[in-house]
C-alpha cells in the first residue's frame, strides 16, 4: 500500500519525519488532559506493509453496512480501515484488541486519500474490535493532519 511516486525521497527519512512531528504535535495537546496528561509513542521503527505481517485480503465485512462482505477498494478509507483491522485482528499476538495499543497504516498519497480510525477503543476497555487507524500523509500538510489524527483517536479523553 505504500507507494512513493518519485525515488528522489528517502522513503524511511521521509515517513519518520511525519510520524515524530505528528507525535510531537499530539503530544502537546496530549500533555493537558486530564490526570497530569499523556504522552504518545512508537516502540519499534515502521515497517513496509509488504515487508510485515500483516496481510491485508481483498475483502472485508462491512460493519457501517449491516456487516456484508465486500471486496476492498483502496480509495475508501473505511474499507482500508475494516481490513487492516481484520488483519490485524488475525495475528497471532494476543493483546491486538486491548487498549492503549493502536496501529496505524500509513498511507502516502495526494489529496483524494482520506483517513479513518476505530475511534472508540482507546478510552474503551471493552472494546471487541482491533484498535487502527489509517493516516494518509500528504505532503507538507503535517499540522491538519496531526489534528485530524488527534480528533479521530484522543478527542473523547478531552475535557468538556
Amino acid at each position: 500500500m505504500l507507494r512513493v511516486s518519485s525515488r528522489e525521497y528517502d522513503v524511511d527519512k521521509l515517513i519518520t519525519g511525519r510520524i515524530d512531528s505528528m507525535l510531537y504535535g499530539i503530544n502537546k495537546r496530549l500533555h493537558k488532559l486530564d490526570n497530569g496528561g499523556y504522552h504518545l509513542i512508537y516502540n519499534e521503527p515502521f515497517v513496509l506493509l509488504s515487508e510485515s505481517d500483516v496481510k491485508i485480503k481483498s475483502t472485508y465485512t462491512d460493519r457501517l453496512d449491516n456487516n456484508k462482505r465486500k471486496t476492498l477498494n483502496p480509495k475508501n478509507e473505511f474499507a482500508v480501515a475494516f481490513a487492516f483491522q481484520e488483519a490485524i485482528e488475525s495475528l497471532p499476538c494476543n493483546d491486538v484488541t486491548r487498549p492503549p495499543h493502536i496501529r496505524i497504516l500509513i498511507r502516502i498519497g495526494n489529496a483524494g486519500l482520506a483517513s479513518a480510525t476505530e475511534e472508540k477503543c482507546i478510552c474503551n476497555p471493552d472494546w471487541k474490535y482491533a484498535c487502527v487507524s489509517v493516516m494518509s500523509v500528504l505532503p507538507g500538510i503535517i499540522k491538519r493532519q496531526t489534528e485530524l489524527f488527534f480528533n479521530q483517536c484522543f478527542r473523547p479523553m478531552e475535557t468538556k
